[in-house]
């Protein structure tokens, strides 16, 4: 599993540098194993409803949304899939979060969407939400990359799921 696979990376690095002391190896080793520790990420997302307010929203570019990101209401959205990615991400470092989204949009364009995925390909005016653990960031994906937005989107989206949740109980 990732045990062997850090272990091959400590090798790897190791080998390059045969004058490698005890405490540079330590560190090198040390560098990798929050792998173990991470919370792992989980993903939602949201696309928009199929109702008459949203048919200008829905595929648009942040850039013609009249107000940015003042348009953009979690009460126009409902969820379509959430899950957990497969490999440990360091939110705290963007690179890393800009290269999840794009590998879930390439696996969310596939013709073979993931089990229980009941919206159209990941597309342009939809929204994904990251979480670790208490961490969670929630992104508009743009015709060129992912717009951050607030938090209090998250929140929008969250309550209006729990509301569709609630109206479905009989």
């Amino acid at each position: 599993g990732s045990e062997m696979c850090i272990r091959d990376r400590v090798r790897r690095d190791m080998k390059y540098d045969k004058n490698i002391n005890l405490r540079d190896a330590l560190q090198k080793t040390l560098h990798y194993v929050p792998e173990f520790l991470q919370e792992p990420v989980k993903y939602e997302i949201y696309q928009l409803k199929y109702t008459e307010e949203n048919r200008l929203l829905r595929f648009a570019p942040l850039r013609y949304l009249k107000n940015g990101v003042a348009d953009i209401k979690g009460t126009n959205y409902y969820q379509v899939y959430s899950a957990e990615y497969e490999n440990g991400v360091d939110m705290s470092d963007a690179s890393e979060r800009y290269y999840t989204l794009e590998k879930l949009f390439r696996n969310l364009n596939d013709a073979e969407k993931p089990l229980g995925y009941i919206g159209h390909s990941l597309s342009v005016s939809d929204i994904v939400i990251l979480k670790q653990g208490n961490e969670q960031q929630a992104y508009y994906v743009d015709s060129f990359g992912y717009k951050e937005l607030p938090s209090s989107i998250i929140n929008e989206l969250h309550n209006e799921r729990l509301s569709l949740i609630h109206i479905s109980e009989p």
